[in-house]
This record gives C-alpha cells, sequence and structure tokens, in this order.
C-alpha cells in the first residue's frame, strides 16, 4: 500500500474520533493517556501512534502509521495481512480472532450468554455457531450482517474497558458473560506481555477503535433504515 493511504490511514482515525461520543473517547483516554481526561482527539491520535511506535517501531522509521500499527497487532495475533487491506478490514479480523481465542476457553455454560444475546440481536442460529466454530472466521466476514459483527466488537470491547477499569460501555449488555470473558481475554493480555508490554494498551486500544467504526456504521445502517421507511410511508 502507498504512503499516501498510510498517512490518510491517521486522517480517516482523526475523522472517527472526532465523531466519538465523549463516554467512548473516555475508553481510549484510559488506555493512552490516563493523566490527561481532556485530552483532545489530535493529542489522543498522537498517544496511540506513539505507544504503538514501542513495537513497530522495530520495523518501521519515524513515527509509524495507525495502519501500520493495525498491522502489526494482527502479525502479534498471527493474522496475515495483504497490501489491499484497509485498517478498517483488519480491525474487524483482530476481534473477532480475539473473541474467538477467548470463547475458545470458555465453558458450554458460559457461552450460553453469548449466544442468547446474539440471538436477541436477530443473528442467524447458523451463523451464531459459525462465528464460535470457525477460527478467526475470514472467508466468514462477507455473511456476517452488520448487527452480528457490532455486537461481537461490543462485546470484546466492553470486557476489555472493565478488565482495565475504564467503565462499561453499557447499551444494554448483559452481565452474565462479562466475567467469563473477562478472565479468559484477561489470560490473553497476559500472552501479549510477553510479547511486548506495549501490546498490552495496543490491542485493546484497536479492539476500541474498531467498536467505534462498527458503531457509526451502525448508526448509518439504522438510518438508512429509517429513511428507507419514511419513503414508503410518504409513498402510501
Amino acid at each position: 500500500m502507498k504512503r499516501d493511504e498510510m498517512e490518510l490511514s491517521n486522517a480517516r482515525l482523526l475523522a472517527l474520533l472526532q465523531e466519538t461520543e465523549a463516554a467512548d473517547l473516555a475508553v481510549l483516554r484510559e488506555y493512552n493517556l490516563p493523566e490527561a481526561p481532556e485530552a483532545l482527539p489530535e493529542e489522543l491520535v498522537a498517544a496511540i501512534l506513539q505507544h504503538g511506535s514501542h513495537d513497530v517501531k522495530r520495523h518501521f522509521s519515524g513515527m509509524p502509521s495507525y495502519l501500520q500499527l493495525v498491522r502489526d497487532v494482527a502479525k502479534t495475533l498471527q493474522i496475515s495481512w495483504t497490501e489491499e487491506e484497509t485498517e478498517a478490514e483488519l480491525e474487524q479480523r483482530i476481534y473477532l480472532q480475539v473473541f474467538h481465542q477467548a470463547v475458545e476457553q470458555l465453558s458450554l455454560d458460559e457461552k450460553e450468554p453469548l449466544r442468547q444475546l446474539l440471538a436477541k440481536e436477530g443473528a442467524n442460529a447458523e451463523d451464531v455457531e459459525r462465528l464460535f466454530l470457525e477460527g478467526t472466521l475470514r472467508h466468514f466476514l462477507p455473511a456476517v450482517g452488520y448487527l452480528v459483527s457490532w455486537n461481537v466488537a461490543r462485546l470484546v470491547a466492553t470486557a476489555f474497558a472493565r478488565e482495565a477499569g475504564a467503565g462499561l460501555l453499557g447499551e444494554g449488555v448483559a452481565a452474565a458473560w462479562l466475567g467469563p470473558l473477562g478472565l479468559a481475554l484477561g489470560a490473553l493480555v497476559v500472552g501479549w506481555d510477553l510479547a511486548g508490554p506495549a501490546y498490552r494498551k495496543t490491542i485493546p486500544t484497536v479492539v476500541q477503535i474498531a467498536y467505534l467504526r462498527e458503531k457509526a456504521r451502525r448508526g448509518k445502517e439504522a438510518g438508512k433504515g429509517e429513511r428507507v421507511k419514511q419513503h414508503e410511508k410518504e409513498s402510501d
């Protein structure tokens, strides 16, 4: 991917954070700038890249772009990527991989609330089973509706926030799975520390940003649905 695209990934991240609600930004600040609870989006982007540079600087000269940071996180999680993939596409594969690794450690009883939550959101039962069983789900992604991907991002991001003491993301998330999933994620974090201390910040950060991107996508999809309903109503 060209250098221009690398730099554009920073601009896209800044644009996303500038449109993000204060409560969601607070979680990112807790991960990256806990001493500056009022930090602006521009300052937050700089801190995210600075923390990422602790691990990617051995591969790149100067401050890395956000896309480079995401690629490095993907490599740590043993996710291969192509030059054509954007940071948004890689983010999705990262949180699905984290979800799968954590869920593998849960018992059948501990998985059940997750299944129920996804079913409640309208996910197809067969899709949910594939979500639990099929590794990184790379080939499954095109078939996953935004409600499924949104909820998986929300599950992982909320569990990370809880474990970090950064508060819950709320929005009706059932508490039943937070303990088991949080413990499973905690075990993964220990392994990430062995790969490099900065990953304790960068991996939850990338997952939180993925959640924010999915949340924005969800808002657009919901808005599109409302416009269609309004058009149909006016046509009657």
